[in-house]
């Protein structure tokens, strides 16, 4: 059973990722070209040094919770985090952390729930502001995305 709806989420997964694949050009490893552009996506693995920098720049620190060989969390990383808006959103707003579940701080622990890919966001003072569990397609995760900003304020 468990086998099968693995399945049946890589099945979705796939749909959703040929249907952005035939929208955005994608180059491997999460780097979107565009008008000969590269636009990178700057991850840190130092939550506090991810803090710092939010309360310089006033942003969101998001951790990125992933595992190996796991089909949703490289679908959110080389799919959906790849898109051209996206990548520009994440860049400005956020301060991006990633970690694999062995690795999380006890900080983070309270709101993962053995569940990949779990994407965390907290203030620049380090207040949980939302949990997102799971792979989403481009179009959701860029609305929720742009929710989380104007929580912020």
């Amino acid at each position: 059973m468990k086998k099968f709806i693995y399945l049946i989420l890589f099945l979705s997964i796939s749909v959703y990722s040929a249907e952005i694949n035939t929208t955005k050009t994608v180059i491997w490893k999460g780097i979107l070209k565009d008008n000969h552009k590269i636009i990178k996506l700057k991850w840190l693995t130092n939550y506090k040094k991810a803090f710092d920098i939010a309360k310089k720049e006033n942003k969101i620190v998001m951790i990125d919770i992933s595992k190996h060989d796991c089909p949703p969390c490289e679908f959110m990383k080389e799919v959906v985090m790849s898109g051209k808006e996206v990548k520009y959103i994440l860049n400005k707003y956020f301060v991006l952390v990633s970690y694999y579940p062995e690795n999380i701080p006890e900080k983070f622990r309270k709101q993962y729930f053995n569940f990949t890919p779990a994407i965390l966001f907290y203030s620049k003072d380090g207040k949980f502001i939302k949990g997102i569990y799971g792979a989403r397609p481009y179009k959701v995760f860029l609305k929720e995305l742009k929710e989380i900003i104007n929580k912020k304020g």
